[in-house]
């Protein structure tokens, strides 16, 4: 019995060996593409991206150095107006109607933030720049003083040619006045009780809440000497300048919004403007406990200092000459604004924000601002990430088109992998499926049938390949074996009855020539013998 072979490799027809290929060579060089393609794409996004952002970053920071600039020539302009004023009031009558007049005359809106802390409501009011005028004799006392649109009484009018009587308990504006010469004009520091920071904060936790907390009220006195037409010292004309008209210049600015200004700034946030004076001291800034202030007896609150405890800390005000403990930056913005130079420094505020700061001198040289011509000044913070808004609008937009092109480029390789599985099999099945019924056909010849149908029906196709020209050969190929193997089936027929002869002869030839067959046969032969004398003996 013949012994059947037995394939040991695994089997894969030919519709999944050309399916595989065609994806191979339809898709590799796509996805290759595709892949260079998106890579290629984001790092010419990253290029365009660092790119934008350090022009975009330049243009805004020049956007918020101009607007530091000009912000502070608005404010030295303030200052230069109330200068004018002081020297006005020189010339008016010195009566109470006079006074009040000139008081109601010098007004300015005012934006604060009223109602309490649950329910804070944003309030702007017309009010006086001046909260006093005062006519001060050459004594020293005051001959006249209208104080918030009132007539002080003459039994509270105060000879401030001693500090200790003063509003302050140490202003010396008086001797400092008298020293000027006609037409000079006198202007003090910013003057306040300081603020602390339970005192501005009470119940609430945050300086934007804090709503009902005590409020830093400060002024700036200006005073000009007034001399007789001999030339002798006859008095000042001292005004008392409302503060918060100047720190509304800065507290109302938001640096990286459209709105470009706000009520009260946030400062956890790090968008704020803060100013600070010619000796470091700040002067505006949304934690009024860092403001320069002074204690009951009149004096300055020390700075406050690193080595202070955290509650200790706001009970100081801080001087940007001592501050580089909190931000290295401080001093030297101080230093800067003090030699007129403007710039920006990144900076991390006390919050840990880190943000751009442009800083600008306010330029304004009188009073005790005269030796330096420097106010102060003024700085304006952007926290980064906002800083960056521009920037990250064109970065967040070079993203979508980076998702878009890696959807089209997924929707083209699905699309593509659809069409080539379709093309695939369509054409592995024009191949495959002659082949399978080439197979048929041996299959059938194997069986020693003929299977001529299916030849033929491969020969007769429309689109003729190299598998119609095997059909043909394979049926004649056939057809030969077939008659073949009818051949040796007759030879074998005829070997098979010459092989049966044969046998019996030898089969006979056995027999005939054992001893036992040749004694029957003699025995058969007498017999005969003795038969044919018998019968030949009756005839007779």
């Amino acid at each position: 019995m013949a012994a059947t072979a037995t394939s040991r490799g695994v089997r894969v027809g030919l519709v999944w060996r050309f399916l595989l290929a065609a994806l191979l060579i339809g898709l590799a060089p796509l996805g290759v593409i595709s892949f260079f393609a998106i890579n290629g794409y984001q790092e010419a996004g990253d290029q365009a991206t660092e790119v934008t952002r350090a022009t975009l970053d330049e243009k805004s920071l020049d956007s918020l150095q101009l607007r530091t600039v000009e912000t502070a020539n608005a404010i030295a302009r303030f200052l230069e107006d109330r200068v004018q004023d002081a020297r006005t009031a020189t010339l008016i009558p010195r009566d109470a109607a006079a006074y009040t007049t000139f008081l109601a005359a010098h007004q300015t809106e005012v934006w604060y933030l009223g109602g309490t802390n649950a329910a804070p409501v944003e309030l702007r009011e017309m009010m006086p720049i001046f909260r006093e005028i005062a006519y001060v004799g050459a004594d020293g006392r005051e001959r006249l003083r209208v104080a918030d649109g009132k007539v002080v009484p003459s039994n509270q009018l105060r000879n401030v040619s001693d500090p200790a009587n003063t509003t302050y308990l140490s202003e010396d504006y008086f001797a400092a006045t008298k020293a000027l010469d006609p037409g000079e004009v006198y202007v003090s520091h910013v003057t306040a009780w300081y603020v602390s920071q339970p005192e501005q904060l009470g119940t609430a936790d945050d300086p934007l809440k804090a709503v009902e907390g005590k409020k830093y009220e400060a002024i700036i006195r200006f005073a000009t000497p007034l001399y007789t037409e001999a030339g002798a010292f006859d008095g000042m004309i001292v005004l008392a300048l409302d503060y918060r008209h100047v720190m509304g210049f800065a507290l109302h600015i938001l640096p990286t919004s459209t709105q470009n200004f706000t009520v009260f700034p946030d400062y956890a946030s790090g968008n704020y403007a803060y100013m600070f004076d010619n000796e470091g001291w700040e002067i505006a800034h949304p934690r009024f406990w860092v403001l320069r202030g002074l204690d009951p007896s009149g004096q300055l609150v020390s700075p406050v200092r690193e080595e202070m405890s955290r509650e200790e800390r706001g009970r100081h005000p801080m001087n940007l000459q001592y501050g580089g403990w909190a931000d290295p930056n401080l001093p030297i913005m101080y230093a800067k604004v003090m030699q007129g130079e403007d710039g920006f420094v990144i900076t991390v505020n006390q919050s840990n924000a880190k943000k751009a700061t442009t800083y600008a001198p306010i330029r304004f040289a009188h009073g005790v601002y005269a030796e330096d011509g420097i106010f102060g000044g003024l700085a304006i913070g952007a926290e980064m990430a906002e800083f960056h808004q521009a920037a990250d609008k064109v970065t967040t937009s070079i993203a979508a088109q980076r998702r878009s092109l890696e959807i089209q480029m997924i929707g083209m390789i699905i699309g593509t992998a659809v069409v080539v599985v379709i093309v695939a099999v369509v054409l592995t099945r024009s191949i495959s499926a002659p082949v399978q019924r080439l197979g048929e056909a041996a299959q059938a010849l194997e069986r020693g049938e003929m299977a001529e149908e299916i030849l033929n029906e491969l020969q007769q196709r429309h689109l003729r390949d190299e598998v119609s020209d095997l059909a043909a050969v394979f049926k004649v190929m056939a057809e030969q074996v077939i008659q073949r193997e009818r051949s040796l089936k007759q030879q074998i027929a005829a070997l098979n009855i010459q092989i049966d002869d044969q046998k019996k002869r030898q089969q006979v030839e056995s027999i005939t020539e054992t001893d036992y067959f040749q004694s029957l046969r003699a025995s058969a032969g007498q017999m005969r013998r003795r038969h044919q004398d018998r019968r030949s003996g009756e005839q007779s």
